[in-house]
């Protein structure tokens, strides 16, 4: 019993998982301490990067040479020390580099390039080797500058004096062209003035136009309202010799009113003056019948008794009430003369208003 095993084989506990949990934890720990160095930046990891980094720029671009040369040794502005500077050059090399390179094809442009700066001499169609070509045998393809241009599969060398006879081409033409487009302004500008100059001129002559349309407008109206008050003048005279003569006839009516009035009143006062005549005299013949009558009363009175006596003075009364009677109609001429004033008045007013 003791040499048996304490576990079966279907009881007993495996060791590997354990294990396995064991190195990945241990993995896990080194790696973070890998971390932690890692972002731990010495002056040795900076330098490495900064290099890497330099690399990668040099990789993606073109780098090219910039060479200082000092203006003088006194560090002065504004100054060139012109032997400081040819020995600086000479050191360099610079003067030989550029001696090489003008002895060769110093300018190395590719088709398109080339073409875009000299298709200014030709008519040409596509950056293709032909056109480059063409070109460069139509214009440098005489003397020494035969030899100074070849023409590869993607790029043209050209030498400087090639070039420089180009260049000068190039000016040329440009210079041409630049004068026609000049011409071709200027006229345009003139042109451009001249109309407006003209529709200027039409302008004017249409303003003078209506001007004098406007002049003659004017006249017009003026002359009308000076007929218009000619005729209102005319108008006036008529009415106020019109009133003139009305008034003459309404004095002259009434002159012949008052005439009228006049005889009128005269006529009147004639039969008033007659009628109170006979008036006065048919009283004064009644008042002497009557006094003839008291005469003979008085006379019979004195032989009659007294109740006749009586009687005889109430006759007499009545006598004397009937020559009251008498002496009050008759009317006094001056009161007359006063009623006449007033009717020739009456008549004058109303011829007036007539």
């Amino acid at each position: 019993r003791g040499m048996e095993p304490r576990h079966s084989a279907t009881t007993r506990p495996t060791r590997a998982p354990k294990l396995a949990s064991r190195r990945a934890g241990a993995e896990t720990t080194r790696a973070n301490q890998n971390t932690v160095r890692r972002n731990v930046k010495t002056a040795a990891s900076r330098f490495k990067q900064q290099l890497t980094e330099l690399v990668k720029t040099l990789t993606l671009t073109e780098p090219h040479f910039v060479r200082c040369i000092k203006p003088n040794a006194k560090q002065q502005p504004n100054k060139i020390d012109s032997a400081y500077v040819q020995r600086q050059l000479r050191c360099l090399g610079l003067l030989d580099t550029v001696r090489v390179r003008r002895s060769g094809f110093a300018y190395r442009p590719t088709f398109a390039e080339f073409l875009s700066q000299y298709s200014v001499l030709g008519v040409v169609e596509g950056a293709t080797r032909e056109a480059v070509l063409g070109l460069l045998q139509r214009h440098g393809d005489s003397g020494d500058l035969a030899n100074g241009w070849k023409v590869g599969k993607t790029r043209v060398f050209v030498s400087d004096d090639v070039r420089a006879h180009l260049d000068q081409l190039r000016s040329k033409k440009n210079a041409a062209v630049a004068t026609v487009l000049q011409c071709a302004s200027r006229a345009l500008l003139i042109r451009s003035w001249y109309h407006k100059q003209l529709a200027g001129k039409s302008s004017h002559h249409r303003l003078q136009l209506l001007e004098k349309q406007r002049h003659e407008q004017q006249l017009q109206l003026q002359q009308r309202r000076r007929l218009e008050y000619e005729e209102k003048l005319q108008r006036r005279k008529q009415l106020e010799q019109q009133y003139e003569a009305e008034l003459k006839k309404v004095e002259e009516l009434k002159l012949l009113a008052e005439q009228q009035a006049v005889a009128a009143a005269a006529t009147a006062a004639a039969e008033r003056e007659k009628r109170e005549r006979d008036e006065t005299a048919a009283a004064l013949a009644a008042i002497e019948a009557t006094e003839a009558g008291t005469n003979m009363v008085l006379q019979r009175s004195a032989s009659m008794p007294l109740h006749a006596s009586r009687e005889i003075e109430v006759i007499m009364l009545d006598t004397s009430a009937a020559l009251e009677e008498a002496t009050a109609t008759t009317t006094d001429p001056f009161s007359e003369l006063e009623d006449l004033d007033e009717w020739m008045d009456t008549t004058t007013t109303t011829t007036t208003t007539t």
